[in-house]
């Protein structure tokens, strides 16, 4: 991998291309405000929010997946992560979730009620706990 400082700037309009395909019609769809959209050389975040968990789309070098957390606590997880708490969707030869943009958007869709229960206030820390426990 090349260093960070020799790594070429995010495209916005690539970043901006991706928050309107994946971000923009799940947090319509899921009722979530946005929040504060972050870019900065190859990196960028943008992310939406209910009351009790907060959606966001991350990109690391054009790298791109989505992530969700408590509302309350910065600590994020990448979908394929929680992905592992549910039924298998796809998984890899190791046995690990890896699911596209889109299986994680349907993913996200068919399962926000129990996301955002996981990542209630009363439920955070013990669902922090058990995505520890599943490990990378």
């Amino acid at each position: 991998l090349a260093a960070k400082e020799n790594v070429a700037p995010m495209s916005q309009m690539s970043f901006d291309e991706h928050s309107q395909r994946y971000l923009l019609p799940l947090a319509k769809a899921l009722g979530l405000a946005f929040a504060e959209k972050r870019v900065e050389g190859s990196w960028g975040e943008h992310s939406a929010s209910s009351p009790l968990a907060r959606l966001t789309l991350e990109c690391d070098r054009g790298l791109y997946w989505l992530s969700v957390g408590s509302s309350s606590q910065d600590q994020l997880w990448s979908i394929d992560q929680v992905s592992e708490l549910f039924p298998r969707v796809r998984q890899s030869r190791l046995g690990h979730q890896r699911l596209s943009l889109d299986d994680q958007v349907e993913f996200i869709l068919a399962h926000w009620a129990e996301i955002e229960m996981l990542f209630s206030a009363e439920n955070a820390a013990e669902t922090n706990k058990r995505l520890m426990s599943v490990g990378r």
